[in-house]
């Protein structure tokens, strides 16, 4: 939802939300990652969070279901961090805009923010991506690097142009 604010998951969307119930296959998991991943961009540290889930979806996990703590803490995290997710604010060129990035064994992520009216920093775009088998072979610093990388690559309409820290 679009309004003067920012942008939000429709009201109508997080109630449906709140009544999904826990997966009992590995299609009903791919379904529920299907739509928090349509909603990624208002959940921070989506791929960290899902991973649990996500490793369920694989080839070599796809001859069993086997339901863990950890899925079942993921699937709680992420229905919360669906239904309470912040309002994604407008970005106001004329501010400087912060983009923050991490990587860690799983995956990168990048916040792009903005200070408000009152000093308060808000999301403007939060944005994530699985390591590769490859990639996860990378050292701390390179991935560190990688990170930095994909966050400019992919929320480069926000920072073209613009001065950012």
């Amino acid at each position: 939802m679009i309004s003067e604010n920012g942008v939000s998951p429709l009201p109508s969307k997080i109630e449906a939300i709140k009544q999904i119930p826990v997966p009992k296959t590995v299609k009903e998991v791919r379904s529920f990652l299907g739509l928090s991943g349509y909603y990624r961009r208002f959940i921070k540290d989506y791929v960290s969070i899902s991973a649990p889930l996500t490793k369920l979806t694989t080839k070599t996990s796809n001859k069993q279901f086997n339901w863990t703590a950890d899925c079942e803490h993921a699937f709680t995290i992420l229905k919360t961090c669906l239904c309470n997710s912040p309002v994604l604010v407008h970005p106001k060129f004329d501010r400087e805009i912060l983009l923050q990035t991490d990587a860690s064994d799983i995956g990168l992520e990048a916040i792009l923010s903005q200070l408000d009216d009152n000093g308060v920093e808000r999301p403007i775009a939060y944005a994530s991506k699985i390591l590769s088998g490859r990639e996860r072979k990378y050292c701390t610093t390179e991935k560190e690097a990688f990170a930095v990388i994909f966050g400019i690559r992919t929320l480069r309409t926000y920072l073209l142009g613009r001065p950012f820290k």
